[in-house]
């Protein structure tokens, strides 16, 4: 509710990095054509020409689905955690900053060096990989109905134990400042 989302309605984020670069209107369209009934949250980043596009996006049209459109979020933690699943690039960072959160993550698109973290996503059954907008809506349509699936993900995801690590990079950090100010010469 404080993010201003619709609470008990499945929800799939589509997020492709900061600048808010990706098929983002391929996919929109797909979950419109299909008629998929679903809360779509799209992080557009700094992208702020697509934001204008995408908040108009549904206008003159028959729209099911609901879309909560955003810029750039500084809280985006709290975007994935409120929704049932990231729909996104396989970029290692938020591949592991969706599966942080225990949300699978679909992956509409890798580049070569990416390969390898989405064979590994797909491997430990933390998400999927889609290679067209017509199978990324079917596939939505597939899970929001069996919220089963979404579940036994998630405990997928839980047993590959998944976590941030800045707790101990702060600790690490903190240790060296104190580390320097300990070999610190007083006159």
């Amino acid at each position: 509710r404080e993010l201003g989302l619709e609470t008990g309605t499945f929800t799939a984020l589509f997020f492709f990095g900061a600048e808010g670069i990706g098929p983002v209107w391929k996919y929109a369209a797909a979950v419109v054509d299909r008629g998929l009934d679903m809360q779509v949250v799209i992080v557009c980043g700094r992208n702020e020409k697509l934001r204008a596009d995408m908040e108009g996006f549904c206008r003159g049209r028959s729209c099911t689905a609901r879309f909560v459109v955003k810029g750039y979020v500084s809280n985006l933690a709290d975007y994935i955690a409120a929704s049932d699943v990231v729909v996104g690039k396989s970029g290692p960072n938020q591949v592991f900053e969706t599966l942080a959160q225990e949300r699978p993550i679909i992956i509409s698109s890798f580049l070569a060096n990416e390969k390898e973290t989405t064979d590994w996503v797909i491997r430990n059954r933390a998400g999927w990989l889609t290679r067209t907008p017509a199978s990324l809506a079917r596939l939505l349509e597939k899970l929001a109905a069996r919220p089963d699936l979404i579940r036994e993900y998630q405990k997928s995801i839980r047993a590959l134990g998944v976590r941030s690590g800045v707790p101990e990079i702060c600790t690490f950090l903190a240790g060296l400042l104190d580390e320097k100010k300990s070999r610190r010469k007083r006159p």
